[in-house]
């Protein structure tokens, strides 16, 4: 009995012991629960963020000009680039100050570049001028109308004139000597591109035949060297019939690999010391190329329009990459309708006037870019992060960097860095939408105008010919 006693004595002991233990563990519930609350529900997180804000920021004073001074800009992917209007041209830097200018009057101005050269000409015009980093190289004037040209990385120039129903080609050298002259006579047969090898050696035509009941381009081979000319009966020594297709585009990715472009494939070709041709590799179209562009000699990006009639084709809007050999190297699925292209070394930059994405020359996306307002052009500067924002009476030099001070107009939301990915046809496989960087323009008063955008494959040089007789 005076065990059981004992017993009933110390067991309320025991059970206060526990209330009490119970009550602080509840205290101590009670203060994380408030703590969480104050720091979570408003930060999302234990502590506040801290990720880097990235945004576009103005490094230059713009560049202003006139609604209807016609006005374009020529960015090879260096630390300066070429502007022109039309009472000339001037060569500048990164901070957008004047390296050199130069004056002449043309209406309507058009450029064509390679590497560091500009050819500045006006079709139907009389007068073509070539630019270098140090100015005027030299300035070619015509009888007949300027139907097309084009510059090689020298400043080498190859004219095409119309004179009536003759076709005409001027090639002149990187110190403006002429080097070869060529009447295109045939009925029928009209000029549609050229392209100059980078040493000046070699000259490239694609000729529209529309003799015989289907048409096809006669793509021919012209040695532009004096003592090899002479040798050969008008210097042609190889060439190659593409029935069926024309052959608008052309470019020489060194002395002497070409790309081809037509509205059936794309094709590459290396012309040999001993005066043959080697077929490279060839890409079937079955899809509309809505836009394309030279990554310099790094190879070409096009952008997918809808299927071509009788072909299972890809999804439109798909953006490929392919390297100067035209192996595939990349691609990326556009969530929006492309109508905008331009590319150098760096990549490519694709959209509809005011969304751009920015891609590297894997197809890789860099960061998603929007104006707020509708944009002429957009290139790469010196690198991927530096670009020149054209509107239709402003200019910018915009750079992506990290930001220290609170939100301005020129903020975005913070992203990360994109990894590579492989080609692919995944259309979600290399986009992230959340980690797009937006950009709101800090002045969205600038009248709209008609985007101007590159469009189906066309032909560069001469216009679309009618034939006589």
């Amino acid at each position: 009995m005076p065990q059981e006693k004992k017993s009933r004595t110390n067991t309320p002991k025991r059970n206060s012991n526990h209330f009490v233990q119970l009550i602080a563990i509840l205290i101590i519930f009670s203060a994380a629960a408030v703590y969480l609350y104050t720091n979570v529900a408003t930060y999302g997180d234990i502590s506040p963020p801290s990720a880097p804000r990235v945004g576009f920021v103005e490094k230059a004073t713009p560049i202003s000009y006139g609604y209807n001074s016609h006005s374009g800009f020529y960015a090879f992917g260096q630390n300066f680039f070429y502007f022109y209007t039309r009472d000339g041209i001037s060569y500048r830097n990164l901070q957008g100050e004047v390296i050199w200018e130069d004056s002449f009057d043309m209406e309507l101005p058009e450029a064509n570049g390679c590497g560091n050269h500009v050819a500045i000409g006006e079709i139907k015009g009389n007068q073509v001028r070539v630019y270098g980093p140090n100015g005027l190289l030299y300035s070619k004037n015509f009888d007949s109308p300027v139907a097309s040209f084009t510059v090689n990385r020298l400043g080498a120039l190859c004219v095409g004139l119309i004179n009536n129903t003759e076709y005409i080609t001027h090639v002149f050298d990187e110190k403006g000597n002429a080097i070869q002259q060529r009447n295109h006579v045939d009925a029928n047969i009209f000029p549609i591109t050229a392209a100059l090898a980078d040493n000046s050696g070699q000259l490239a035509l694609s000729l529209l035949d529309i003799n015989g009941v289907r048409l096809q381009t006669n793509l021919i081979f012209v040695h532009l060297n004096r003592v090899k000319s002479m040798e050969i009966t008008d210097g042609i020594w190889g060439g190659l019939k593409k029935e069926n297709q024309i052959i608008g585009s052309l470019r020489f990715t060194g002395n002497n690999s070409l790309m081809a472009i037509s509205d059936l494939e794309l094709s590459n070709y290396t012309l040999t010391d001993e005066d043959t041709v080697i077929e490279g590799e060839k890409v079937e179209l079955n899809n509309e190329v809505k836009n394309f562009g030279y990554m310099d000699n790094k190879g070409l990006a096009i952008v997918l329009g809808h299927e071509l009639s009788g072909k299972t084709g890809e999804t439109e809007n798909l953006v490929k990459f392919y390297d100067a050999q035209l192996h595939p190297t990349g691609s990326f699925q556009s969530p929006k309708n492309l109508t905008y292209l331009s590319s150098n070394p760096h990549g490519a930059i694709v959209g509809n006037s005011t969304s751009y994405f920015a891609l590297n020359t894997k197809g890789s996306l860099l960061w998603e870019y929007n104006s707020g307002k509708e944009l002429k052009d957009l290139f790469f500067l010196n690198n991927t992060d530096t670009i020149l924002e054209v509107g239709f009476t402003e200019a910018r030099i915009l750079k992506r960097e990290k930001l220290k001070d609170s939100p301005s107009e020129t903020e975005v939301q913070p992203d990360a860095e994109l990894e590579a990915t492989p080609p692919t046809s995944d259309p979600s496989s290399n986009f992230v939408d959340e980690t797009s960087v937006e950009f709101i323009s800090p002045d969205p008063t600038i009248a709209p105008a008609q985007t101007e955008s590159q469009t189906d494959i066309e032909t560069e040089l001469a216009p679309e010919p009618t034939p006589e007789g």
